[in-house]
């Protein structure tokens, strides 16, 4: 791991836009706002590498893979429901003097 990078948005901003996804010190990442707080997930579904932010959606707790429908849960990267096999992979996030940051 890294360590703690901070992202250039407030939680704040992530609620306001949506999740923006971005590169990360050469990891591409979708961070945002849940009903459950806030979250970062690898942009990239395990079953076919389809990048979430383009080929998927949010929804509540849910990454959704619009590819071929598998679902992941946001904060553990679970899979929720197939074709996928394999968890996706999540970050811790925080929120610290007003700026987001993930732990790499």
């Amino acid at each position: 791991m890294t360590g703690w990078v901070a992202i250039g948005l407030s939680a704040a901003a992530l609620e306001a836009a949506g999740p923006p996804a971005g590169e990360v010190e050469g990891r591409y990442l979708v961070v945002g706002q849940a009903d459950a707080g806030l979250f970062a997930i690898e942009d990239m579904c395990s079953h076919a590498a389809c990048r979430f932010s383009t080929d998927g959606e949010i929804d509540g707790g849910v990454a959704i893979c619009n590819c071929h429908g598998s679902e992941f849960d946001l904060f553990t990267g679970e899979v929720l429901a197939p074709p996928a096999r394999e968890a996706i992979r999540v970050f811790q996030v925080n929120e610290s003097s007003g700026e987001v940051k993930v732990r790499l």
